[in-house]
């Protein structure tokens, strides 16, 4: 129960979870990366990246 709303791992991973979303009908996919309390901006360009959404 706890995993299924929760996309962990690589950034890969997360963006595959991240990308199966719209596909089962969700208008939006909100990201809060873990731990809370450190700078999130690496992990949401990793996954930015791994989306290729990331500028060039």
């Amino acid at each position: 129960m706890v995993d299924a709303p929760a996309a962990y791992g690589s950034a890969e991973d997360i963006a595959a979870r991240v990308e199966a979303r719209p596909a089962a009908g969700a208008d939006n996919v909100p990201l809060y990366p873990q731990p809370i309390d450190a700078d999130p901006m690496p992990a949401f360009t990793s996954i930015a990246e791994a989306l290729r959404l990331a500028r060039r």
